[in-house]
């Protein structure tokens, strides 16, 4: 099975205020986007930081395996005009929700796979941290130097 990297962050602009876009132009391609075998998580969210620099969420193929490609879970960081695409941080199941505080530190919610009903995570991102996916999903295996999520915000039964 071939895999063919999809998705993209797309920059579009209304030149004439028309409320249309008239233009559009690809700032990061070759993301995983949606791929098989469930074709469930892609690249999610973004945001910029003080300085200008991109940050995108990506997640994985489907809701237990492991990441199947080297952008599959992560939390990109790249230039405003898509250079220097860097994994800053990874581990994830499918980042979604991103944020920079006030005081400049980066947030990730990062959904929940529903094996055993932990609950969606609220991160705090640092550079180079892993955030446990897909290890996090069995209680039973434990590793090393994984950031713990901030808040887990578990189901509640009604």
């Amino acid at each position: 099975m071939l895999q063919r990297n999809t998705g993209a962050i797309t920059k579009i602009s209304d030149l004439n205020g028309d409320g249309s876009y008239e233009f559009y132009h690809d700032v990061v391609t070759d993301l995983p986007g949606a791929q098989l075998p469930d074709g469930l998580h892609q690249n999610n969210g973004i945001t910029f930081n003080e300085t200008g620099e991109l940050f995108i969420t990506v997640g994985t193929p489907t809701d237990h395996a492991p990441p199947l490609g080297k952008l599959d879970g992560t939390i990109l960081r790249c230039n405003e005009d898509g250079s220097d695409l860097v994994v800053f941080a990874e581990g994830f199941r499918n980042p979604y929700g991103i944020v920079f505080g006030p005081a400049g530190n980066l947030f990730c919610t990062d959904n929940d796979s529903n094996a055993f009903e932990s609950g969606d995570e609220l991160n705090w991102i640092v550079e180079g941290g892993h955030y446990g996916h897909p290890y996090d999903v069995n209680p039973s295996i434990q590793i090393d130097q994984v950031q713990q999520p901030l808040l887990r915000l578990s189901l509640i039964h009604i």
